[in-house]
């Protein structure tokens, strides 16, 4: 039996699930350093990311450079977006990503997308839907009791 495949699968469960886990948790940290742009995120990313890629041959230095520029306009953008919106419109919006993963693998690549998947599936996205509506109502609510208060200050 091979375990080559077994071991491979079992470090790619690890590997997405850990960067899955601290996406989730950058946010966060960049709330918590708010008066640092992210293009200065952006640039400490970069300096410490090139003791990894000296190590590497030639070839795969190439391929990272490119990784790297393709890359870099979106973590920008998410750095700056996630310092300016709230947390939890930002757990919200990383729902996309993984969504698009999901599409892409089952589309593109036909990978399996069981009955049982697709259930699951519709009912995190319909806890979605369900609390970004409900928390968007609590907002106008609040906007509102805001409105009055200040109207009847005046």
């Amino acid at each position: 039996m091979d375990t080559t495949g077994d071991n491979t699968y079992k470090l790619g469960i690890v590997y997405t699930t850990g960067s899955y886990l601290l996406w989730g948790i950058l946010p966060l940290y960049w709330k918590m350093i708010d008066n640092v742009s992210a293009g200065e995120i952006l640039a400490h990313r970069i300096v410490w990311s090139l003791s990894v890629f000296f190590s590497f041959y030639y070839e795969t230095n190439l391929l990272l450079i490119g990784a790297g520029i393709a890359t870099a306009l979106p973590l920008l953008l998410f750095a700056s977006g996630a310092k300016r919106i709230p947390l939890i419109l930002v757990g919200i919006i990383q729902y996309i990503s993984p969504t698009i993963t999901l599409f892409i693998g089952v589309l593109l690549y036909n990978e399996p997308f069981t009955r049982i998947e697709v259930m699951t599936f519709s009912f995190i996205w319909c806890a979605i839907l369900l609390f970004t509506f409900s928390h968007s109502k609590y907002l106008k609510k609040v906007e509102l009791m805001i409105h009055r208060r200040n109207s009847v200050e005046l």
